[in-house]
């Protein structure tokens, strides 16, 4: 379906990548979570 994000495999890292939700790069918080700073999506890494 167009629209739809696929699935994240375990063990991948977010870090340096794009954001799923907006495409801005996600930057590391706190050794364990990564977070868009535009949109503010985050999730563990």
């Amino acid at each position: 379906m167009l629209g739809e994000l696929p699935p994240l495999r375990a063990g991948r890292r977010l870090y340096g990548t794009a954001c799923p939700k907006c495409g801005d790069k996600m930057e590391e918080l706190s050794g364990m979570v990564v977070k868009c700073g535009s949109c503010g999506f985050s999730a563990p890494h």
